[in-house]
Order: structure tokens, then sequence, then C-alpha cells
């Protein structure tokens, strides 16, 4: 059963005796919570606050569906900080402790949350799918109607972080300065110590990264920038050569096969030595590869290759290191650009998929993701297609 944690820090501009007698009222409660979660005092709030207080809610955070939550308060400093935990309700553990700290311009209130989910598996799915995006959206309203009851300060900068423990993970990309590998370093970069190893770093100056200046064709990785252990690694460089086999010369196949598969090669034996117990690799190949398509001969052996290295990887490193493949069909990145140029294009190629649209850097993204986590423990040696369809459906 896994323990998470949410914190959180929002600063508003009153005094701290007005922000304890605020957020020390359970009556309040009721004020920053939304309508659509139900919630109800039953009974223990009708005197201020004490350790020992017991109080009564019902709440409604599934469909309507009321739930029955008993509080203690178990710890209180007056004017300071207070513990309320869950001694009845839909958390294995709930463990919420309350700061109040007075600073130049008001206050700095702090929540820390450390809770757990029932029923093992199940309830990190539903945790996943469901409550961490609960819990986030809760005190999102919360914040926006403390600043709507009590103001802001200028400049301030609130703070919301929900994660597990020692969940923190570090991850490498090569190659995650546009399109995909953008999209996957947006989501881990709050979460995990990302390093990106790219030519370019614009787009990723307000991301919470380290880069490593590399080009995969020409350059050694320093991997002396690099943390001891790494639990994650993907590959994003590619090609897209599309052209009848006739018009392709020779040099097309060695430059194909060069860019995708042995540059990658080449990065992974610089770094295997550093992968973690139980972490993860993910590389990237193409629908193409399983369906055969024209004018694919070149990128199709290309990523044929990484398919069968992956495999073959898998099988060594196995139980240490997963090692996962995801073919894609055509997605709207700067690489497809060429492909996806105007809207009759876009209309064209997306007619060609069963899903009726191509894909998107945020659907490989999840995918990789979800690849690199603990949820897919026990996925090795795979070629997962995310292709809107087109490897298993005929409906033309």
């Amino acid at each position: 059963m896994r323990l998470y944690r949410l914190h959180s820090k929002q600063q508003l501009p009153i005094a701290k005796e007005k922000a304890w007698s605020f957020l020390s009222d359970p009556a309040n409660l009721k004020v920053i919570t939304p309508d659509a979660m139900g919630f109800e005092i039953l009974s223990g709030a009708d005197k201020k606050m004490y350790a020992g207080q017991i109080i009564q809610y019902n709440v409604s955070p599934i469909a309507g569906i009321k739930t029955r939550w008993v509080t203690e308060i178990t710890h209180v400093e007056k004017g300071t900080y207070f513990v309320d935990e869950q001694r009845y309700g839909p958390y294995a553990l709930w463990h919420h402790k309350h700061f109040i700290t007075a600073t130049a311009q008001g206050v700095e209130m702090e929540d820390i949350i450390d809770y757990k989910i029932p029923f093992g598996w199940l309830g990190q799915l539903v945790h996943g799918l469901f409550i961490k995006k609960q819990l986030t959206t809760i005190f999102k309203y919360r914040e926006d109607k403390l600043t709507s009851l009590f103001g802001t300060i200028e400049g301030a900068k609130n703070y919301l972080e929900l994660k597990k423990y020692n969940d923190e993970k570090n991850i490498l990309l090569i190659g995650g300065s546009h399109g995909i590998g953008l999209s996957i370093a947006k989501t881990l970069h709050e979460n995990h110590n990302v390093f990106i190893a790219s030519r370019t770093k614009e787009a990723l100056e307000d991301l919470s990264i380290t880069h490593i200046p590399f080009d995969a064709l020409t350059d050694e990785l320093d991997t002396s920038l690099l943390p001891d252990t790494l639990d994650g690694f993907v590959f994003c460089p590619g090609s897209i050569n599309l052209k009848p086999f006739k018009m392709m010369s020779l040099d097309t196949f060695h430059e194909d096969m060069e860019l995708n598969f042995f540059s990658m090669v080449k990065v992974v034996k610089s770094i295997i030595s550093k992968m973690a117990e139980n972490s993860s690799m993910v590389f990237f190949s193409t629908v193409a590869v399983g369906t055969g398509m024209p004018f694919h001969t070149s990128v199709a052996a290309a990523k044929g290759a990484i398919e069968g290295f992956a495999k073959s990887m898998a099988a060594e490193y196995a139980p240490k290191i997963r090692v996962n493949v995801i073919a894609p069909s055509l997605v709207n990145t700067p690489l497809a650009k060429r492909l996806l140029n105007n809207d009759k294009k876009i209309e064209m190629m997306s007619e060609r998929h069963p899903l009726k649209r191509v894909g998107t850097p945020e659907d490989i993204a999840a995918i990789s993701v979800f690849l690199l986590s603990d949820n897919s423990t026990w996925m090795t040696g795979q070629v997962v297609g995310v292709d809107g369809g087109m490897s298993s459906l005929n409906i033309n």
C-alpha cells in the first residue's frame, strides 16, 4: 500500500490572528470545499478547536454517493498549527498538518497531507485515474476561495505538489527539446530528476530539468554529468524518409540507420552500467515495421532493427531492466511537418486511421511515462502500438 503526500503553500495578505481564526474554525471547511463534494458537518464543530476533538462529516466524492468521514484533531498549537487525522472514512490513512506562519506581507499557509489508498493495486489505479485529480481540484478551489475572501499578495507564488514517497526517479531523455520528447519532459519534470541531452534547449527554459548539450550523430555523451544511477532512459531522435525504393540511395539507408539505430546503441552502451534495479528503457519504432507500407523501406528497416535490439536487450537484462518499444503511426510533431503542413494533408492523414485523427505528442508521451513508471513493472520486451488503430483494424 503506497504512501502519498500532498503539499501546498499559499500566501495571503492578512494578519496571522485572522488566518488562524478562520482556518481553525471547523465550520469554515464547508466554505473552502467545492459544492460538488456535498460537504456536510454532522457533529463536533460546536466548540473551538482542541486536541482530542472528534468531528463527523458527510462527503460525496463520487457520483453524489454520501460517505461518512470522522476526524480527530490530534494536535493544536494555537495560532501556529494543528493536525487532523481520519478515524473513519475512505482512506487507509489520512494525516493532515496545517501550519500558519507570519510573513512580512501577511501569512503563509502550509498544508502537508500524508495518505494511503485502500484496495492495493486497484486503489493505486483509482488514485491515478481519479483521486489525484480530485485532490488537486479541491485544493485549487480552496486557493481561489481564500484569494477571493482575503485578497492576494502581488508577486507571491503559491505551491501545490502531489507525489508518492520515494517516487522521484532519475530519467535521461536523448532529444527532449521538441515534439514527443518535449511532451515527456513536461510531464515528468515536476516530480522527477530529468536530464535532457539534446542540441537545443530554448523550449526547456521553463522546465525544471538538467540540460546537456549533445548531438546524437556526432558527440560522445559526457556521463560524468549524469547521476550515479538512472531509473529511466528514453531515446527520441528519429527520421521520416518516405520515398519509393528506386529513389532511395544507399546513403539514405545508411543515414537512417545511423540516426535511428547506431547512435542509440552508442548511447545505450555508455549508460547501461548506470541503469538501476527495476529501471526502464523506452525506444521508438513505427507502425510501418509491423504493417508493411509503401515508401517506408529505409525507416522501417532502421526501426525494425530497434525492435529486434530491444527484445534481445529485454531478455539479456531481465529482471533488472525493462526494455519496451512504442510503435506510433503519424504524430503531429516538427519531424512530421512536411506531411502535415496544411489542413488538407491533416484531413487526408486523419482519414487513414480508424480513430480519424493523427497522433499528438501527448498521446505518445502518456504511454512513455507509463512505461517509465512503477505501473508497468510486469512489462518488458513489448512493442506497444499507439497508432489510432492502424496496425490492427481495417475499417475501410
